[in-house]
């Protein structure tokens, strides 16, 4: 049975053309986790030198904390959007495979399960997936983000990699990291596969057309 490390780097003080609502969408995101059919999961959640963070999680996740759910990596304060910050967490983690959940995304209920069901570890290195994107004063207006291996496609939401591989957030610094940690898997394990029947929703993206 596959366990999960979901790794979610999380600031929530105050940094230039933040994302709004962020403890609330916070919340939203680590409930989505917890509410999971699947339930051999970690959430590793890195909290990048922000009091807020650590404070909200003691506060709200007492249980998840003493139980393992939930994993608190507390870093001192790196550049914004430091792919290190993300490496932390995976050194941290303890599961077979790697997935990311930014702190203002979610999952739907099945996202995990529908994974452990189509993502055979034994035989591909990673896979990717389908995104799903909505802007929260739409609800249940969606669109769909179609996937392909490349690093114009793919992105920190829509890839998982089983431990062991010779890849690294490390150096992977910017808003457009993932493209240099993706561009690692593409180079380096050919064996991968698209798996379909994913839930994971991107929440503040625009959608360029309401249908």
């Amino acid at each position: 049975m596959i366990k999960f490390s979901i790794i979610m780097p999380v600031f929530l003080g105050d940094y230039p053309d933040p994302a709004p609502d962020k403890p609330k969408k916070f919340l939203r995101a680590v409930g989505s986790v917890l509410t999971q059919t699947y339930k051999n999961f970690e959430l590793v959640i890195i909290s990048d030198g922000c009091e807020e963070t650590n404070k909200l999680v003691h506060a709200k996740y007492q249980k998840e904390l003493q139980k393992g759910i939930i994993k608190l990596v507390k870093l001192e304060r790196h550049p914004l959007f430091t792919g290190a910050v993300r490496q932390k967490g995976i050194d941290e983690a303890t599961g077979d495979v790697f997935c990311n959940l930014d702190a203002d995304d979610s999952f739907l209920p099945n996202h995990l399960w529908n994974i452990s069901v189509a993502y055979d570890p034994t035989k591909y290195d990673w896979c990717y997936f389908n995104l799903y994107r909505k802007l929260d004063n739409l609800k249940g207006v969606e669109e769909l983000i179609d996937a392909k291996p490349t690093t114009d496609s793919l992105c920190t939401a829509n890839v998982i990699w089983k431990r062991g591989l010779d890849v690294t957030w490390n150096g992977c610094d910017g808003r457009q990291d993932n493209k240099a940690f993706n561009q690692q898997l593409i180079d380096k394990y050919p064996k991968c596969v698209k798996i379909y029947g994913c839930t994971y929703i991107i929440h503040h993206a625009l959608i360029k057309r309401a249908v």
